[in-house]
């Protein structure tokens, strides 16, 4: 999943807000974050459309359920001007060092031994996926800077927090995405699409 102008290069820096998992909070080098299969890719670039269980609990107060029925439900667009924007691609990734394996549980154990002051601080007692998954950015950037900094990494393998499907987050300057295909549209009539929009809940109505 990219922009349509350029799907599989790195985001130019004037939009790198630094607000993804494995961003170098250095700004050293750029992220480029990319999935074994289409859904994952849609499902990671739509999640925050999802209505929330905030959402959903105050929607079932106010019309009287405790649960409410799935069609009853408000389904948020996707924004047709998003969907023109961005397309799929199929790729191979080529690297000129290691793709890291965050599944790994004696990396891990390693990691934890090289960052420990800094994990400590943060009152994370283990290096365990819950903490790679979760939201506290600042630690999962720090771990991409150093893996690209001690260990000359070329990226990391990780799993998706949505659907649990293989990702990768690639380095620039040591990793690319070089095509295996044409750029797919997100039209109407891709499947895909359509699947996660009704796993989602959303609209993709114009």
């Amino acid at each position: 999943m990219g922009f349509r102008e350029d799907p599989l290069g790195f985001k130019p820096w004037h939009l790198c807000a630094l607000s993804n998992r494995f961003d170098d909070p250095a700004r050293k080098f750029r992220t480029n974050y990319c999935s074994r299969e289409a859904t994952t890719a849609i499902r990671e670039s739509l999640k925050d459309l999802r209505p929330d269980t905030r959402a959903l609990a105050e929607f079932g107060q106010l019309f009287g359920r405790s649960g409410v029925p799935r069609a009853s439900l408000p389904r948020p667009a996707v924004p047709l001007v998003w969907r023109q924007n961005h397309v799929l691609i199929a790729a191979r990734i080529e690297t000129t060092g290691p793709l890291v394996d965050l599944e790994d549980l004696g990396l891990r154990r390693e990691l934890a031994l090289e960052l420990a002051p800094a994990l400590a601080e943060a009152g994370i007692r283990h290096l365990d996926i819950a903490e790679l998954r979760g939201q506290r950015r600042a630690i999962t950037q720090q771990l991409a800077r150093h893996l690209f900094s001690t260990r000359a990494a070329a990226g990391v393998a990780y799993r998706s927090h949505v659907d649990d499907c293989p990702c990768a987050a690639l380095f620039e300057h040591r990793s690319r995405l070089i095509a295996e295909g044409d750029p797919i549209a997100l039209t109407e009539s891709l499947p895909e699409l359509h699947q996660v929009c009704d796993e989602f809940g959303l609209d993709l109505s114009e």
